[in-house]
């Protein structure tokens, strides 16, 4: 394993005695309870449901800092990672993009400005879990947002995270949350 990844694996793989944060849910009042881990066959084809540690998403996010370049090795080829990382196509503004500019896809990853500042994001969500990373080249800076739940709160707490450390004020705040919404969860052990 060129990044030496520990703790990382696909969610239904987990092995027995895994270090891995329980998957938390929210009853009506709010209040998290321990949940399961989903899986979604739907998903798994495009790597989802990938779940690591706090250690291994460092690790990750050096490698993509370093041009796909680990601990032991590369990836890909230095010219077919930075292809990982080529805008591809256009995103209305305003999706995804704190700043309200335009943002592109390049492949799994957003790329658009944090504060007028080149960035790269990636957020991931299954259910009962949750991601987003973001990075900031020219600063050599990686956020990883690994939670126990899912919301679009991981993407702000990133976003926020990084307009601290770039000296700048935060633009986006937590959104309101309805605890009278109760949503349905007959259907999600089956996922």
């Amino acid at each position: 394993d060129p990044l030496g990844f520990n703790d990382t694996f696909f969610s239904h793989e987990a092995p027995a005695g895994a270090e891995i944060a329980v998957a938390h849910d929210f009853d009506a009042s709010g209040a998290p309870f321990a949940s399961f881990f989903p899986h979604n066959r739907a998903g798994a084809p495009a790597g989802s449901q990938l779940v690591m540690s706090a250690r291994d998403a460092a690790r990750w996010l050096g490698a993509v800092l370093h041009g796909g370049a680990g601990e032991s090795g590369a990836l890909l080829a230095p010219d077919g990672f930075a292809e990982l990382l080529r805008p591809v196509a256009s995103i209305p503004s305003g999706i995804r993009a704190s700043d309200g500019e335009s943002s592109r896809y390049a492949l799994g990853w957003m790329v658009g400005p944090v504060h007028g500042i080149p960035a790269i994001s990636h957020g991931g969500s299954a259910i009962t879990m949750g991601s987003h990373f973001l990075l900031v080249p020219e600063q050599r800076l990686a956020i990883a947002v690994l939670a126990n739940s899912s919301s679009e709160v991981n993407a702000i707490v990133a976003e926020g995270i990084a307009s601290i450390l770039l000296g700048r004020v935060p633009k986006r705040s937590f959104p309101a949350i309805d605890a009278a919404y109760i949503p349905d969860r007959s259907s999600w052990p089956q996922l």
